[in-house]
């Protein structure tokens, strides 16, 4: 506690030197001025967000949101969905091969693979991203990105238990020639180009052409943790009358490198940043796994790499009248996954095509009427197809399913105006989503038999298991099955290959609403309650053992006042909310009766979230903006048992649990939820100092602090990740022209070392746990120009 009260001091001293740049303020950095702001004269600046799907000042907004815009990311170097966790503290991100995994106060799900859907949306100019492997690549020539907390049933619908997160980007200017060009170098050779172009097609249509390119050599000792990705996005607008604008854009991304690595929670090998596939880790699964002094099994393959590819494209159309807006946006997405990991201590392989294709559409009267609504309607059906394993060298899981949903839902928001400074709102969604799966997959398990023959346990070693070359063939090992043991290499044999055959469809159904309340106690005071409810629907898992999940929901109740005070000078925002959640879905990577290996996911029972979050922002001049922004977290579980095969031995994990018939009943009701600290605190600061005809130097800072915080559900000693500081520091130098600038930056000061998830081998259980890490401490130049 006393280095706790030290740290934060020197942080809070600190500030009244330093500097950040926050979503609100309006200081001058790397990046052109903000559009969004509504408001320049002295204090802090205006947002203007999309949220609710319309277009409001983010202190008017009666609901729990953070805005961050494209100029704050840029000055602090945030190029991925990962870095919000810096500037957002109730936001946690973590990364699984492709996957981006995403907890909101705690709610949030392990989602690697098609089968399984993310808790919070994530949106891309108002088009749902389905795939959480889709939402990278995306963090350039950025407009704003808002972070709702808590459901979203109504306005956003299905997956939006935790939240949503919107990326807004840079639309084109009508009759404006210009754009920018940037470059980053760093240590672990880090070279980042940022560009973007905006040109005029005569009076009434523009198009904006930008793109990335971002490289650095691997953060972990065995190759891994590298980044090597390209994107594009091209944007045409056009005024086609004072009353109808429409936009097309297309985007791409391709995700290159060995992809997230991980390390074994043990010993220095956290610290030293030890890959899995380091042969001093792979000695530790060597003598956990099976003999003290080797093994027959292959070493875990050192071939991992991605070599994925994503692209899309949209349109919209808004349509302008006395009676209101219409906004229709359709959209196509195709993901191509390319991927081999060991990360998890396995060897998994994923080859997967997916494809959505969605259309919404949404008529919103405008504001001048004391009554005011919006209705729509949204269309989503999604294709995925899969080929992939789970190889852990003597027992191999083959996968080849197909995944089709259709989702339709429609819905509609109404907010009547009572009085001049009173507003009640109202909003319904009726949500239905259809699912499939058809799968014929195999587990296939070898048996090393010169060993059992002439009772020498060691007189296999070196002989190969199951080759890490790819996908097993499905045929070679139904051969096996029905004449086993039949030889699989030297000395060995498969003795089991079972099929898993899946033809199964279910149909969920969801009606969602929300009812709020707001009072405006003052001209930039506002005071709002709501109860919203969210919904997402259950699904399958590939699996021959009841692979089903039901839905999950929740009910939030939420207290939020947002407030200007000091000549507009201070802002002062606190908000209680108080969520119950019901039918968790819970995602693993375990094991089946059979004791094959596969990716679960079962409900869990009933979760308490409640807390506070209090940001504060203050601006006194123009040059100084200070910041803090706390978050107290109390996530619980009331009921969570869950089962898990009884396959011999205790299971993996801390909680108490009891053998009833072929599985085990663990009970781990009173625990906290994972990824939900009960602090987060986040200092930010930002200093400008004018040099008269020279320019200017802008001084940014910004600390965050997390308190302990369990990773995973299982509740190990060696998932549990401590609390921590992570500081980043930045110094601007402007020059009066402001045609070109420069900068010299610092991340993760402290080089402190985080965990960010944990999982332990499905056949070693607590001996063998690894997990990925954020990035260690980072440091460069940048420059850019603009023209």
């Amino acid at each position: 506690m006393l280095k706790f009260t030290l740290h934060l001091t020197t942080a809070l001293t600190a500030m009244m030197v330093h500097g950040v740049a926050l979503a609100q303020t309006d200081a001058s950095g790397p990046e052109p001025a903000d559009t969004t702001s509504a408001e320049t004269t002295q204090g802090i600046a205006d947002i203007v967000v999309t949220a609710q799907r319309r277009s409001e000042n983010l202190q008017r907004a009666a609901l729990a949101i953070s805005a961050v815009t494209g100029d704050s990311l840029a000055q602090t170097g945030i190029a991925n969905v990962e870095g919000l966790t810096t500037v957002v503290p109730s936001l946690q991100v973590g990364a699984s091969g492709p996957y981006n995994l995403f907890y909101l106060r705690g709610v949030g799900t392990f989602t690697v693979n098609p089968l399984s859907d993310s808790t919070v949306s994530f949106n891309v100019d108002g088009i749902a991203i389905s795939r959480p492997s889709a939402t990278s690549g995306v963090f350039y020539d950025i407009e704003r990105v808002e972070v709702l907390k808590g459901p979203q049933g109504t306005l956003y619908g299905r997956n939006a238990t935790g939240g949503a997160i919107n990326v807004i980007t840079r639309e084109p200017e009508l009759n404006e020639l210009g754009g920018e060009f940037s470059g980053e170098y760093g240590n672990y050779d880090r070279v980042k180009l940022n560009g973007a172009l905006n040109v005029p097609l005569g009076d009434n249509a523009a198009l904006r052409v930008a793109a990335t390119s971002i490289d650095h050599d691997p953060y972990l000792s065995d190759g891994t943790d590298d980044q090597k990705d390209r994107a594009g996005r091209l944007r045409f607008k056009l005024e086609a009358t004072p009353d109808i604008t429409i936009q097309l854009g297309a985007d791409y991304f391709h995700q290159g490198g060995t992809g997230t690595g991980a390390v074994l929670i043990r010993e220095n090998f956290v610290e030293d940043r030890i890959g899995n596939t380091d042969p001093r880790a792979q000695a530790i699964y060597a003598s956990t796994l099976y003999f003290p002094a080797g093994s027959f099994l292959p070493p875990l393959p050192n071939d991992v790499n991605s070599n994925n590819h994503f692209w899309g494209v949209n349109g919209s159309l808004e349509w302008r009248s006395d009676l209101g807006t219409l906004t229709v946006l359709p959209a196509f997405r195709r993901n191509t996954i390319d991927f081999r990991s060991a990360a998890s201590g396995l060897h998994i392989i994923e080859n997967s095509v997916s494809e959505q294709t969605s259309f919404e559409a949404r008529f919103a009267s405008d504001d001048s009427r004391p009554l005011s609504w919006l209705v729509g309607g949204y269309y989503l059906n999604e294709t995925s197809d899969v080929e992939g394993s789970f190889n852990n060298g003597f027992n191999i899981s083959n996968q080849a399913y197909q995944a089709p949903l259709e989702s339709l839902a429609a819905f509609g928001r109404l907010t009547y105006a009572v009085t001049d400074r009173f507003r009640i709102s109202g909003g319904v969604r009726y949500t239905r989503d259809r699912k499939e799966i058809e799968n014929n997959g195999l587990n296939a398990t070898i048996l090393c038999f010169e060993a059992l023959g002439t009772g020498n346990p060691f007189a296999c070693l070196g002989t190969p298991g199951f080759p890490f070359t790819g996908v097993a063939p499905a045929e070679a090992l139904l051969a096996a099955a029905t004449g086993a043991p039949i030889p699989y290499g030297p000395s060995g044999a498969i003795i089991e290959a079972q099929p898993i055959i899946q033809d199964q469809q279910r149909t969920f159904k969801k009606t969602t609403w929300r009812a709020g309340v707001e009072f405006d106690v003052a001209p930039r005071s506002l005071l709002y309650a709501s109860v919203e409810t969210g919904f997402k629907a259950g699904g399958f898992y590939v699996g021959n053992f009841s692979p089903f999940y039901r839905p999950e929901t929740i009910t939030a109740y939420t207290v939020g006042s947002k407030n200007r005070f000091f000549n507009n000078s201070l802002q002062l925002n606190a908000e209680a909310f108080y969520w119950k959640y019901k039918d968790q879905q819970v995602s693993s990577i375990t094991r089946d009766q059979s004791g094959a290996v596969v990716f679960a996911t079962q409900n869990v029972g009933r979760a308490t979230v409640k807390g506070v979050e209090i940001e504060a922002v203050y601006s006194p001049v123009r040059s100084t903006v200070l910041g803090i922004n706390v978050q107290y977290l109390d996530a619980e579980y009331d009921s969570f048992v869950y089962s898990v095969p009884n396959l011999g031995g205790p299971p993996t994990t801390s909680c108490p649990f009891t053998n009833v018939g072929p599985n085990q009943v663990i009970d781990c009701s009173g625990r906290p939820a994972p990824q939900s600290p009960k602090w987060s605190i986040n200092l930010n600061a930002e200093q400008t100092i004018p040099l008269g005809s020279a320019g200017e130097l802008v001084f940014n800072a910004a600390t965050k602090y997390q308190s302990a915080v369990w990773l995973s559900f299982e509740y190990l000693s060696s998932q549990r990740q401590d609390s921590y500081w992570m500081s980043n520091a930045q110094v601007t130098f402007n020059p009066a022209s402001e045609r070109w600038w420069i900068s010299g930056f610092i991340n993760n000061i402290e080089d402190t070392t985080v965990k960010t998830i944990a999982f332990p081998h499905p056949q070693a259980g607590a001996a063998l746990v690894s997990s990925p890490l954020r990035a260690p401490r980072t440091y460069g130049v940048r420059a850019g120009v603009r023209f």
